[in-house]
């Protein structure tokens, strides 16, 4: 099942995300404009290049995101599929999205089953659409 190779993918992002301390804002305040942040670059072409350049983990996500998706139209998508995912984050508390982010890293379809089902329907499009012969590799 393909889904089951996106969704790895997709939490690679959710791992590199850290929110910074601002004293002006309440801690909802601060992790959603965070969120909003991450949310934004992560629909800019332009900023995963830079991402890439300056950081290893970064550039790891990128080379799975590329070799994944099989052409560049498709890695987008998977960044913004990503992103709006992301945004489900809004209104958590740091905790609460630790343990969001654990839960799909061990556990990526029942993580899933708590997207739109606009999302699951983007995912399940995608992952038909990925070539069959394309492979997902981690390092463990």
């Amino acid at each position: 099942m393909y889904s089951k190779r996106l969704l790895p993918i997709l939490f690679l992002f959710f791992s590199q995300i850290s929110f910074a301390q601002n004293q002006a804002l309440t801690e909802e305040e601060e992790t959603n404009a965070a969120i909003g942040k991450v949310q934004e670059m992560m629909k800019d072409p332009s900023f995963h290049q830079k991402a890439a350049a300056e950081s290893k983990s970064a550039a790891s996500v990128q080379q799975q995101v590329k070799s994944l998706s099989g052409n560049s139209a498709q890695e987008q998508e998977i960044y913004n599929l990503a992103s709006e995912v992301l945004g489900q984050m809004k209104g958590k508390s740091i905790p609460e999205i630790e343990k969001a982010l654990q839960e799909a890293q061990s556990n990526p379809e029942k993580f899933a089953q708590g997207w739109t089902p606009e999302q699951q329907a983007k995912l399940k499009d995608l992952a038909n659409r990925i070539p069959a012969g394309q492979k997902f590799k981690t390092k463990p």
